[in-house]
């Protein structure tokens, strides 16, 4: 499975990757979980849609998309991760809620 990363999530990657690579290194690898198996992370909202997923006191925030094809139909084979946000445990919940409310 592939995945995307938002704007957010890159940016904050990014700056993990200069200022503390042990942390960068953690989050790579808990993304590779995630598209190894995407449906075993826990709900974050109740519609089912987004998950979380936990490493330390970081939060990855995803769900799981489908591309489309020419008629904007999703192809149900090719399923992919969308990772909305990478943050601080404490101020990921209020930048989600703001993202998904906007």
């Amino acid at each position: 499975m592939e995945y995307k990363l938002s704007d957010n999530a890159d940016n904050f990657l990014q700056k993990k990757k200069k200022k503390d690579k042990k942390v960068y290194d953690r989050l790579l690898k808990k993304i590779g979980t995630i598209v190894k198996n995407p449906y075993s992370f826990e709900f974050l909202t109740s519609d089912g849609k987004w998950r979380k997923a936990r490493v330390g006191d970081y939060r990855i925030l995803f769900s799981v998309s489908y591309k489309l094809n020419e008629d904007n139909n999703p192809i149900l084979n090719e399923p992919y991760c969308y990772i909305v946000l990478i943050e601080k445990r404490a101020k990921s919940y209020k930048i989600f809620n703001r993202k998904i409310n906007n």
